[in-house]
């Protein structure tokens, strides 16, 4: 019963399965590109049929029990088997220069660890291979076993025995209990929108098939999965130079004649608004970046080729630093990078002028001007929401909350962090009480680059060395925790900030970056809070990234019966008061929680989804806050 092997402890393959695979969807991503990239291997021999099946079952609550997945592909032989099973190697030949997503080595592992246990079966050419894998407490291990061995009474892994044909059969059964998957109609949707299959899905090449049994009602569907493309006109259609790199891109962009979303992209992967980011063979993001919370974006959908990724990717793969390029939870790209950061503008730069237009198009009915009595209180209200966020986002500083972490290996926080020139950044160690014992509580904090440095507690002094104890957390006797400080002096220098507690070491990556641009006329985080009449909209409040605006949408039902004449109500109607209060603290605090996540606040998001750690957020913010906004709205004196 061998551990899987990993260069690092074990319990730590565990800690980033479950970041990667969050959910159902999550592994299915995973698996079907892989047998994907397994077909793209065979271009240039006759075994091209592209069939994919998959199974999965439901049970009462939205349980999962068993989930099974099948390919006719190459196959793997034993020394394929081994490598694939062995953690960080990357068999999929991306290394190489093949043009494949599964480019780290952990898919297939991570899909298996992350769900429970399971079994891969696979055959190249008439040679059977078997190897199994599960989890037992904080360990991962692996055996290969024999035929004679397999279960006899299972008619899927009967059929796959029993043929001659080569492929790969990997059934799961789902052990872990944070895994829900929805009905029917929901999780077909879920797969063929998810944007990372979307290209498998539409291909010619590729007949998916779901098979979905419900055991509860005692149904089964099966049905293919084919990703049609929404209706569009094509607006765009540009080959463009990367600026500062020279590397080619080709961005087309499609216009919906109706809304494609109500909900910001970054948190929705099903989303069919958005632009998808390709390179070679690979959908790795879909993005609306500051335009993700407006309305007027989501009419919008398109996508951008550029092979310079994958290049920058295959590099940075071959240093073992691929988090420069691409986020190591597979959950799109490291927008914070340089080179991801000017695609981003190339891309924001395209949409400018169609959301400018659109929003033009969109806006109907009469304009009506706040009062001067509510344009006091709206003013007022902007400053202390501005204050109340610029206190939050000043330093992130611990110590954090023990019931949001999974402490079982030294960890710096947050993983990456953005930095101002002369502006200290604070980062978080924490370590368990096990390896304290161990080794004690000196803990070496080292910077490899002269121009980020450690400050000196206490001081202003600079450093690229520091000793720092840590002490036992208030609210945790199990974690030991401190925290420090650094500072960049000099713009787009980026340092790895390296802790070593005995044979344990932690890193994160600190980039000197210039403050965030929120537009030319915002001298603040929240800068005006505005009536909008635009008829239908698709929500009720929004926060505008690149003003700074929140938006009320009067027209919404539910929202005009309080605001019928505008804001302005607020002065008569305690009723509209409230609504108002509501509105502004519901966008404020998830405005906040967006930050929070942005910046790596949140330090529970490798153990849970990240759409979960944004909700937590939200509520705390709501606690914190929320009282406070509707104390000022309802006491002010009109």
């Amino acid at each position: 019963m061998p551990l899987i092997p990993y260069s690092k402890d074990s319990r730590v393959l565990i800690q980033q399965a479950e970041a990667t695979i969050q959910n159902l969807p999550d592994a299915a991503v995973e698996l079907i590109t892989n047998c994907d990239d397994s077909y793209n291997r065979l271009k240039n021999t006759d075994q091209l049929c592209g069939k994919i099946e998959l199974y999965v079952n439901r049970e009462s609550g939205g349980k999962c029990q068993i989930f099974w997945i099948r390919d006719y592909a190459e196959g793997m032989d034993r020394e394929k088997l081994e490598k694939a099973i062995t953690y960080g190697e990357e068999s999929s030949g991306f290394k190489e220069g093949k043009g494949v997503r599964g480019l780290l080595g952990r898919g297939l592992k991570e899909s298996i660890i992350g769900l429970g246990e399971g079994i891969i079966f696979t055959r190249r050419g008439r040679v059977l291979n078997i190897a199994k894998l599960w989890r037992e407490g904080k360990y991962a291990y692996y055996d290969f076993i024999e035929k004679d061995n397999v279960e006899q009474n299972d008619q899927d892994i009967n059929d796959f025995l029993n043929s001659d044909e080569s492929g790969t059969l990997i059934k799961i059964k789902v052990k872990n209990e944070k895994i829900r998957i929805p009905e029917y109609e929901k999780f077909i949707t879920q797969i063929t929108d998810h944007y990372a299959l979307r290209d498998i899905n539409f291909s010619k090449n590729r007949e998916i098939i779901l098979s979905f049994e419900d055991l509860r009602r005692k149904l089964k569907n099966s049905s293919p999965i084919k990703f049609i493309p929404s209706n569009g006109e094509l607006i765009v259609n540009e080959p463009l130079s990367l600026p500062g790199y020279g590397d080619s891109m080709q961005i087309k962009i499609w216009e919906s004649p109706t809304s494609l979303g109500s909900q910001p992209v970054r948190y929705d992967p099903f989303s069919r608004t958005g632009i998808l980011i390709k390179t070679e063979d690979a959908i790795l993001d879909n993005q609306l970046f500051k335009y993700d919370g407006d309305q007027a974006a989501y009419y919008f959908w398109g996508e951008v080729y550029c092979n310079g990724i994958a290049l920058k990717l295959r590099e940075a793969a071959k240093q073992g630093k691929e988090s420069e390029i691409i986020d190591l939870t597979r959950k799109g790209l490291n927008w914070r990078s340089d080179y991801c950061g000017a695609i981003k503008k190339v891309i924001e730069k395209q949409l400018t002028p169609l959301i400018q237009k659109k929003k033009k198009s969109l806006e109907s009915g009469e304009k009506r001007i706040t009062s001067r009595k509510t344009g006091e209180m709206l003013k007022n209200m902007c400053k202390v929401l501005d204050k109340l966020a610029r206190g939050e986002f000043k330093d992130w500083e611990g110590p954090t909350d023990p019931t949001k972490l999974e402490v079982e290996s030294l960890i710096i926080i947050p993983s990456k962090a953005n930095i101002e020139v002369n502006e200290p950044r604070t980062l978080s160690i924490y370590a368990p009480k096990d390896l304290i014992k161990s080794v004690g509580t000196k803990a070496i904090i080292t910077s490899d680059c002269s121009d980020i440095k450690i400050v000196f507690p206490g001081s202003k002094q600079l450093s690229m060395y520091l000793e720092l104890n840590l002490k036992p957390h208030p609210k945790d006797p199990d974690i030991y925790y401190n925290f420090f400080k650094i500072k960049g002096r000099e713009l787009n220098k980026q340092a790895y900030i390296s802790c070593k507690l005995g044979n344990q070491e932690a890193s994160t990556l600190a980039v000197v970056k210039k403050p965030t641009e929120r537009g030319k006329n915002k001298k603040g985080f929240i800068t005006d809070i505005k009536e909008d009449y635009i008829s239908n909209p698709i929500q009720r409040v929004q926060y505008e990234e690149s003003t700074g605006i929140i938006k009320i949408y009067v027209k919404f039902p539910g929202v005009e019966r309080y605001f019928s004449s505008g804001l302005k109500e607020v002065e008569q109607s305690g009723e509209s008061r409230v609504m108002l209060a509501e509105l502004v603290g519901e966008t404020f605090c998830k405005v906040l929680a967006i930050r929070k996540v942005e910046q790596g606040g949140i330090t529970g998001s490798q153990q849970e989804a990240q759409i979960y750690a944004f909700n937590s957020e939200v509520n705390n913010f709501q606690k914190k806050y929320l009282d406070k906004i509707h104390e000022l709205i309802l006491n002010w004196n009109f």
